[in-house]
């Protein structure tokens, strides 16, 4: 899942969500900024172990960019069934903080 392509961020711009990473099978999380069109990405979160049923609060730093830069989140589940129990990633309550994402980059 990614972003629209945003527009220039300022050193205090934040991203924060909620988490729940219930996967003791293997698997990921993880938040990188990325590059429009030249494939560069920059890892801002991962995790890695499972937390629970308990859902998880992140806040990543974002940080000063210029325009053009878009945020993305992958996951995966190695075993999606495991001994007879779901293995499930889920987020919820994205929000920017000191940032606006509806500034959104045009060319």
């Amino acid at each position: 899942m990614r972003t629209p392509i945003l527009g220039a961020t300022s050193h205090s711009c934040k991203l924060e969500f909620w988490y729940h990473f219930n996967v003791r099978g293997g698997g990921y999380l993880e938040v990188y900024i990325s590059q429009m069109g030249l494939g560069q990405k920059t890892r801002r979160f991962s995790q890695r172990s499972d937390t629970g049923k308990d859902w998880q609060f992140e806040s990543i730093p974002i940080g000063n960019y210029p325009a053009g830069k878009m945020i993305e989140f992958h996951g995966t589940v190695i075993f999606p069934k495991m001994a007879g129990q779901v293995q499930d990633i889920a987020l919820d309550n994205i929000n920017y903080v000191n940032c606006d994402p509806n500034l959104i980059y045009s060319e």
